[in-house]
């Protein structure tokens, strides 16, 4: 199945009360990729719906006026299925063939909700097209060419980090180890996520950026384990991170976690998965998630990427898919120690894979591949040649690096240096040229 281009965002802007109890009002803000609003949407577009207890399940809610405001807002009046109190509104807009579903949280009283109680502004967000392809981050048009595009030369950005206590965590034996960079609405600056090793304690930094897009500050340390005390590689989708933690005196555990950081962050403990098994085969040092059919596909690489596990899901593991083991590919000796693996998904289908790493004489480098998979096998084929990239010291990939996607045209790649110096780290931005 061809997946399709991710080109509008959806945000609740306030949900009222009316002079009916039996309905509630719902603004919409609905615009495309460029921040435009969208303003041919109608009744047979937008659909609600309430779960009115938690664990009881979701009631239909029905639409029964659609229509702009005139203020650059859609007006929507709905009825929900069940007069109990609602704490959760679903709103699914559903145009060229996308569906987008906003979620927000309200407490209501007699089946209506209370003004403006739905948190303001861009809240959580999952897209994906009616037939039920998962989508992830933004599938990718033309990945080789937009690989072969991304400016080689790394631009700094400082993270202010004083006072937050970093170096102390990780001690002698540990350094930061992936970087990403996550979404958590359009006017959002951006966050970037920074996992780290120690000799106690596996952890990672979220950072703020500024708006000037070269600056920004760090938050204090968030443990991710105390048993795992080395956190991997990382890959974010929108608001949320996937991440290994693994053993590092006995190579032979791990685990991949899951994390949402659209408010403060919260570990989805229900998705993690448990490994174990041959020394070296089960750590759990890069990991990299993308949309992949209708569901979405996890790669965890061993010590070094030397062995990849391919995971896959139905449907949207957010929304309750499970991830089952597909198979094992065995690099051995073919490939650079990869310290970073992220996946990207073609507007094609075609699943691909971005490989980080830096050779002996301290170059930096990426490698695109291509990944066919189905249920029991698997190909990983080298797309071109390595491309060779030049990050401004101390920032390096063999430290950290990783994606960001922000759109369907265009993807960046952002490294961190080993340890924080003088009260801040050092982060590249590579962008297209």
């Amino acid at each position: 199945m061809q997946l399709l281009t991710v080109s509008a965002a959806v945000s609740i802007v306030a949900v009222n009360p009316t002079d009916s109890s039996t309905q509630y009002e719902i603004l919409l803000s609905v615009t495309d990729a460029s921040g435009n609003q969208i303003n041919d949407l109608g009744k047979n577009d937008i659909s609600c719906f309430v779960d009115p207890i938690e664990g009881v399940g979701i009631a239909a809610a029905t639409v029964t006026t659609v229509e702009p405001n005139g203020k650059g807002l859609y007006r929507v009046l709905a009825t929900p299925g069940t007069q109990n109190d609602p704490r959760l509104i679903a709103v699914i807009v559903e145009q060229h063939e996308l569906a987008i579903t906003v979620q927000g949280q309200s407490r209501g009283e007699g089946g209506i909700f209370h003004g403006n109680v739905v948190a303001r502004g861009q809240v959580a967000i999952t897209v994906f097209n009616r037939a039920g392809c998962c989508s992830l981050n933004p599938p990718v048009n033309n990945v080789p060419q937009v690989f072969e595009n991304i400016n080689p030369n790394g631009m700094p950005i400082i993270i202010d980090c004083t006072g937050v206590p970093i170096s102390d965590l990780q001690g002698n034996k540990g350094h930061f180890q992936g970087i990403q960079r996550l979404r958590r609405g359009s006017n959002d600056s951006g966050l970037l996520v920074i996992t780290s090793s120690s000799a106690s304690k596996a952890f990672f930094v979220a950072c703020e950026m500024a708006d000037d897009g070269v600056s920004g500050r760090a938050y204090s340390p968030m443990m991710m384990s105390s048993f795992f005390k080395h956190a991997g590689g990382c890959q974010a989708v929108g608001h949320c991170l996937a991440a290994g933690v693994e053993d590092p005196d006995s190579n032979s555990l791990s685990q991949v976690q899951f994390w949402d950081f659209r408010c403060l962050p919260k570990q989805l403990t229900s998705m993690t998965i448990p490994r174990s098994g041959p020394q070296f085969l089960s750590t759990a040092g890069a990991v990299g998630l993308t949309s992949f059919g209708n569901g979405a596909v996890l790669v965890v690489g061993g010590y070094n990427s030397a062995n990849i596990d391919f995971y896959k899901s139905d449907a949207d593991p957010f929304r309750g898919s499970p991830f089952e083991f597909q198979t094992r590919w065995n690099a051995y000796d073919a490939f650079p120690h990869y310290q970073n693996l992220n996946l990207i998904t073609d507007t094609s289908g075609q699943l691909y894979m971005i490989a980080f790493y830096r050779d002996g004489d301290s170059k930096d480098w990426m490698d695109l591949y291509s990944i066919d998979l189905d249920d029991a096998t698997v190909a990983v084929t080298q797309v071109g040649i390595s491309k060779h990239m030049t990050c401004i010291e101390p920032s390096n990939f063999n430290a950290g690096a990783g994606i960001y996607i922000p759109s369907s045209d265009a993807f960046e790649v952002y490294a961190v240096s080993y340890y924080a110096s003088g009260g801040a780290i050092t982060v590249n931005h590579f962008t297209p040229m």
